[in-house]
């Protein structure tokens, strides 16, 4: 069960026993009178306070112990404050939160008569009650009394006392995936999940404060006036994709993408202007070296689920590289989605048996052996001695190659950020950084795993509203788990600049992973906009042109269903009839389009 309760010392009653001085001084022992709340000896405390600069210190390594039967509190940061800069002992009071075994505990300095303005406030307190002020030491944890000392105290240091890591785990909409989270844990884990969590955040959270690593926090200050200034009358773009199919005739041929892109120019009053609207469709059966339905790997079909992920990772960059080839004049593009994907089994090997690109589709993009030669070394040779210099693998290594390198800020946008790609990489630049020993981040790495924390649960507790980490490189395709073939070629993808943003107090960071030259020249550029068109739709708190841009490209299947169906077989059946394969690949084409497509809205 989790706890809390606060001890009150005087300190009078601490200046008036030398022993205590000697305790704090020579053993780092910090007295805690006679009673410790429920908590076992031994217990782990994470101990925060403020130092007489007024910097947040955290203690990670504080213990609860006993010494002749009397609780004492073991820190030698603490302690060593406060033989440094404390002439008479203080009066302080300690609050405790946790379970018998893992706690928090917050030091706050009296620097005025708080008991006298809390019982003037509120005489209904009762604080004489419970021994308040103490003559010596008093231990209180009755509820109302707690809640309001602590509500008190949070509003005078909100940052000491963590308010926006409990804000953020008491949201209403944080308490679904809370719940399902701890689901998978033991019961002791589940008491002591939402602790743990609270202490690893409020350490990396004064660690990244620190300017003296190379990863730290950095904040967006809220200027809307400012920043539509900045971007006024700039084409700024947004980039997502979905599946289209044949309406109402799931699985069936052609299975089609849409890769739909929606700019806009903030501040140009004219529509057609200010908006713009492009989608294109393509047929996956279209794109391939061989016909979808044929069997060219030992007589195996191409596994179509991952045929479609492969289709998808590739076409998108595709379009987005063409479309900023077109339009000079795009100052960054936002992607719906990681920036690199994962792609490291989309071969021509089992199970998936994914086949080769179309080289005549290919050449439109202006994509050719030669080039993708020049760009990606070591490419494997087929069962026909033949390089695959137009298989997936190879053509998705060259397209992220062009995308991490282009000239112009592109950024992927991640709504829901799992696995922990981004806390490993903080830790091991922490190590790096000589921040913190090798040992700590072993710890840390451990709770991360046994409590399976996410960095959106964990980079949650750690950002209040409009912070974000700066950038790091992290790797997100190990060519170990590749085949041996392609290893080779998975080296050479680029590993994408990553960071969370968090962009309300009660909701969950997004991941934004970016190019080059939008993580080295245009950060606080791309954050600044990223944070600011999040707060454009109420309590929604993602950038609202993804949001449009991804009704735009996806079409739910339940719109399609009823007569489209057996419109567009007829459709179809009619122009297989005709044998004129340039029919039937326009007839595809339309066919993977729908009636939500820009081409046939209404006029506004």
């Amino acid at each position: 069960m989790v706890r809390s309760f606060f001890i009150a010392i005087d300190g009078g009653w601490l200046a008036r026993y030398p022993k205590f001085a000697r305790r704090i001084g020579e053993q780092h022992l910090f007295p805690l009178g006679h009673e410790r709340g429920g908590l076992d000896y031994g217990c782990k405390l994470l101990l925060k306070f403020r130092d007489a600069r007024g910097a947040v210190i955290v203690d990670e390594d504080a213990e609860l112990t006993s010494l002749k039967d009397s609780p004492f509190l073991r820190s030698s940061r603490f302690c060593t404050h406060l033989q440094a800069t404390q002439s008479t002992a203080p009066s302080l009071l300690l609050y405790f939160e946790g379970t018998p075994k893992e706690a928090r505990c917050v030091v706050h300095a009296l620097k005025t008569n708080l008991f006298v303005e809390l019982e003037q406030d509120d005489p209904a307190l009762r604080l004489g009650a419970y021994g308040l002020p103490p003559a010596d030491t008093a231990m209180f944890d009755a509820e109302h009394l707690v809640e309001a000392l602590h509500a008190r105290l949070s509003r005078a240091d909100p940052e000491l006392f963590g308010v926006h890591v409990s804000n953020f785990l008491d949201a209403p909409h944080i308490l679904v995936p809370l719940f399902e989270h701890v689901l998978g844990l033991s019961s002791q884990e589940q008491i002591e999940f939402p602790v743990l969590l609270k202490k690893v955040a409020e350490q990396l959270r004064t660690l990244l404060l620190d300017n003296s690593s190379s990863v730290r926090i950095a904040k967006v200050r809220r200027d809307h006036q400012g920043l539509w200034a900045d971007v006024l009358g700039d084409r700024i773009s947004f980039l997502d994709g979905g599946v289209a199919r044949i309406a109402g005739m799931p699985g069936s041929e052609p299975l089609a993408m849409r890769v739909g892109i929606y700019t806009v120019r903030p501040g140009v009053e004219e529509p057609r202007e200010r908006e713009e609207w492009a989608l294109k469709p393509y047929v996956i059966g279209d794109i391939l070296e061989v016909p979808l339905g044929s069997r060219p790997h030992n007589g195996e079909p191409p596994d179509r689920k991952r045929l479609q992920e492969a289709a998808r990772y590739v076409l998108e960059p595709l379009t987005a590289l063409a479309y900023l080839r077109e339009h000079r004049d795009v100052r960054v593009l936002f992607v719906h989605g990681p920036l690199v994907n994962q792609f490291l089994q989309y071969d021509e090997g089992e199970p998936n048996f994914i086949p080769c690109l179309s080289p005549s589709f290919l050449e439109r993009f202006g994509i050719t052996p030669d080039e993708i030669g020049r760009a990606i070394k070591e490419i494997p040779a087929g069962a026909d001695r033949r390089t695959l210099w137009n298989q997936f693998m190879a053509v998705y290594g060259y397209v992220q190659q062009q995308l991490f390198g282009h000239d112009r800020p592109i950024a992927g946008v991640v709504e829901r950020t799992r696995g922990k790609w981004l806390a490993l990489e903080v830790l091991r630049r922490l190590v790096d950084d000589h921040v913190v020993k090798e040992s700590y981040a072993a710890k840390v790495r451990d709770i991360l795993d046994r409590y399976d924390i996410s960095d959106d649960f964990l980079f949650g507790c750690v950002l209040t509203e409009g912070e974000f980490i700066t950038p790091v490189a992290i790797q997100k395709n190990n060519p170990r788990r590749a085949r041996d073939q392609w290893k080779g070629v998975v080296e050479q993808y680029p590993k994408p600049f990553a960071s969370l943003i968090k962009t309300s107090e009660t909701s969950f960071p997004y991941r934004v992973e970016l190019n080059k030259v939008a993580a080295e020249r245009n950060t606080p550029f791309v954050f600044r906009l990223l944070y600011h068109t999040s707060l454009l739709l109420p309590r929604y708190a993602f950038p609202v042109g993804l949001d449009i841009v991804d009704r735009y490209a996806k079409v739910p299947d339940w719109i399609s269903r009823g007569i489209s169906a057996r419109l567009s077989a007829e459709v179809l059946r009619r122009a297989l009839r005709t044998g004129d394969p340039r029919l039937v690949s326009q007839v595809r084409q339309f066919l993977a389009r729908t009636p939500r497509d820009f081409f046939f809205r209404p006029e506004m």
